[in-house]
């Protein structure tokens, strides 16, 4: 009786994991690459949402969040709490909420939804989640790719 081998040999099953090593080193670097696309994405995404929110708060209340008449000053606590919190209007409307919880940046090593209001978008800290620069009134990201 004569029998066949069916079994692979060493050198087959070598080229075949040679082969996926290849398309693997192929593929994997467009997956990191998708990764970071979707996290600008999200970020751009967040901060035009904001922005959007930002602006309608001032339309119905006459200023920025964050504002607090009492001292004619900018308060960061009081900007999320504003823009997440219900609040009256001019013409005693009730606002809000404007968002049902404030975004975190994605690049931000730590506090990614802490926000810094400035009037020196310089002097903003690197681990934080955003800025609103007073003096322009533009909300930005102080971590980004």
């Amino acid at each position: 009786m004569n029998r066949k081998n069916e079994a692979f040999t060493l050198v087959e099953i070598l080229i075949v994991v040679i082969i996926l090593g290849i398309l693997a080193a192929i593929v994997i670097p467009q997956f990191t690459s998708a990764a970071d696309d979707a996290q600008n994405s999200r970020l751009a995404s967040d901060r035009q949402a904001v922005r959007a929110q930002i602006e309608l708060f001032k339309c119905e209340h006459g200023y920025y969040p964050g504002y607090v008449a009492a001292s004619d000053s900018y308060v960061a606590a009081n900007f999320v709490t504003d823009l997440t919190g219900t609040s009256t209007g001019t013409g005693g409307k009730t606002c809000g909420p404007y968002l049902q919880d404030f975004p975190t940046n994605p690049f931000s090593t730590s506090g990614g939804d802490t926000v810094v209001i400035t009037d020196d978008a310089a002097s903003t800290s690197a681990t934080n989640g955003w800025y609103f620069d007073i003096d322009t009134k533009k909300f930005e990201a102080t971590v980004t790719e």
